[in-house]
């Protein structure tokens, strides 16, 4: 019976913590000004030593602050949450990875009594798209948003210059700034700001890895100009693993998946290509669409692996080896560790990695 009770003050407990935290994040007590003890008694309907547990978590946990004979006042930290957080991800329509982690993000905001703000920038030419971008941040700036997620822009040779405009606008506006998926300088570098990611690195060596063991000498990587620090870093990976596994090169290819002639040449003439890295699950789709045309047997004649382990991984033919983002994990640490750094603004920056398994499907498995 004491146990049961027990459960039930817990509960209690934590069903309070929460509503009033919503209330902070929503920015009703904006003002600065927190209830008494009495007055959250009253609400709802709790005893004075559950009211006053719920007040140490609030401390603990950086929202209200305790003053000598004045009761508890809201902290500078949590009155600048406001109720607005932004999203400015250029790649939430155009690659499948991100449109999960906005949809979770979104879901996530709307529990915890956030107003979410996101725009599509997902343009088809690269400079409208990076246009787009700085308009939106702007925009967020004039609409009091209070802090922001963000994926750099990429594809363009001067986006490192762009993305620093866009960093600047934000913080000059004191607007707190998380990064999606990789940072705003080239590894292994890091800039002053919080970072949400795979270890890419990693993944690209579990990927190079499997493939040796699976009989691949020969591997070409395909990549994009400017692309992300994300894909070269998982490029450095697969580089890596083959040098430990004897020395075995892998070489990089800029040709497009659906170039026929191109992909044709990686995989004939006196060295082909036994296995070919893609840097992402889409380009790895189209690639063996094209190996099909072109009669080039997956996994037989050539082994094909992506990343992402999205949608398209399972809907191809061969279903294709890759690696897994933890899409609903990532969204819940770029929320958590956003709700901190508007918190604390002045808190060392952090690099939150999450575990990225490989998955290994049919386009890999010769046996």
């Amino acid at each position: 019976m004491d146990e049961d009770k027990s459960g039930k003050t817990a509960s209690k407990q934590r069903q309070v913590f929460e509503s009033l935290r919503r209330d902070l994040l929503s920015g009703r007590y904006s003002s600065g000004k927190f209830p008494s003890e009495r007055a959250l008694m009253m609400r709802f309907c709790a005893s004075r030593g559950l009211i006053r547990n719920v007040l140490r978590e609030l401390t603990f946990s950086g929202f209200i602050n305790a003053r000598p004979r004045s009761g508890y006042v809201v902290s500078e930290g949590a009155r600048n949450l406001g109720g607005r957080i932004g999203l400015v991800v250029p790649g939430a329509f155009r690659e499948e990875i991100f449109s999960p982690i906005c949809q979770e993000i979104s879901r996530i905001a709307h529990e915890e009594g956030y107003v979410l703000l996101f725009d599509d920038i997902s343009g088809t030419d690269k400079g409208e798209r990076a246009s787009h971008a700085v308009a939106v941040a702007e925009d967020y700036i004039r609409r009091g948003v209070s802090g922001v997620i963000f994926q750099p822009i990429e594809f363009m040779g001067d986006s490192p210059r762009i993305n620093g405009n866009i960093i600047k606008m934000f913080r000059d506006a004191g607007v707190p700034v998380v990064l999606l998926d990789y940072d705003i300088v080239p590894p292994p570098d890091r800039s002053e700001f919080d970072l949400v990611c795979i270890d890419n690195f990693n993944a690209g060596r579990a990927v190079a890895r499997h493939l040796f063991e699976q009989g691949a000498r020969r591997i070409v990587f395909l990549m994009r100009d400017n692309w992300a620090f994300s894909v070269q870093e998982r490029l450095a990976g697969c580089r890596f693993a083959m040098q430990c596994a004897g020395g075995a090169k892998v070489s990089v290819s800029y040709v497009e998946a659906d170039d026929e002639k191109g992909i044709r040449a990686i995989v004939s003439g006196k060295s082909p290509a036994d296995a070919i890295v893609c840097g992402n699950d889409m380009l790895a789709a189209r690639l063996l669409r094209t190996l099909k045309r072109i009669g080039r047997k997956v996994p037989g004649d050539v082994m094909v692996s992506g990343f992402d382990d999205m949608q398209h991984a399972v809907l191809v033919t061969p279903p294709l080896t890759t690696i897994h983002q933890p899409c609903s994990a990532m969204a819940r640490s770029l929320f958590d560790v956003l709700c901190a750094r508007m918190r604390n603004p002045s808190s060392e920056p952090r690099t939150i990695v999450h575990r990225s398994p490989l998955v290994v499907r049919a386009s890999t498995c010769k046996g």
